[in-house]
């Protein structure tokens, strides 16, 4: 399997390279994409940014941001929000984050060192994570229909069935890690 990977790579920079040859008249039918991905003539940077422009984009939302560090400083602003949300409103979030503080410390007590340790509280974040779509999923269940719908009730179900998988991949790891430990 390894041995193929030069290859991929090796692949992934011709084609690469085969698309940024194309130049603005280039770009319109998928015919033509192929074409010049068959017979390159030349490195142009500006045909792949071409390419990149001309692909469709959804009109602008007075919603979006623009991009730079405002953005990012805003997305960990509206992430903190919402996990303080899940911590109030949510009281399976709110029980399984009780049982990542309790599991935190037993995982830097049983890990022998500090990758056995971040493995064991990366699969107790995947937890967290779950939980964090499921809740999210059950809050927009709710407020399209507050009434039952039973596919309403079958993606509830379905959400909650991904954090039951979740706990358990969370524990095969917690077992991968520590039993070759103590046995």
């Amino acid at each position: 399997m390894l041995t193929a990977c030069p290859i991929w790579v090796a692949w992934a920079v011709w084609v690469a390279w085969a698309v940024s040859k194309l130049t603005l008249a280039d770009i319109s039918p998928r015919v033509r994409l192929w074409g010049a991905l068959a017979n390159p003539a030349g490195f142009n940077l500006a045909g792949f940014f071409a390419i990149y422009k001309s692909m469709k984009r959804a009109p602008h939302s007075p919603y979006k941001s623009r991009g730079g560090i405002q953005r990012i400083v805003k997305a960990f602003g509206y992430s903190w929000q919402g996990l303080k949300s899940a911590a109030l409103h949510e009281a399976a979030f709110r029980q399984e984050l009780l049982l990542c503080t309790i599991a935190i410390p037993i995982a830097y007590w049983l890990s022998k060192d500090w990758r056995q340790f971040f493995i064991l509280i990366a699969s107790l974040i995947f937890i967290l994570i779950i939980e964090l779509i499921n809740s999210a999923l059950e809050a927009l269940a709710d407020a399209i229909q507050p009434d039952y719908h039973p596919l309403l009730g079958r993606a509830k179900d379905l959400g909650s069935a991904a954090v039951l998988l979740s706990f358990m991949v969370a524990l095969c790891i917690w077992a991968a890690v520590l039993i070759p430990n103590y046995l």
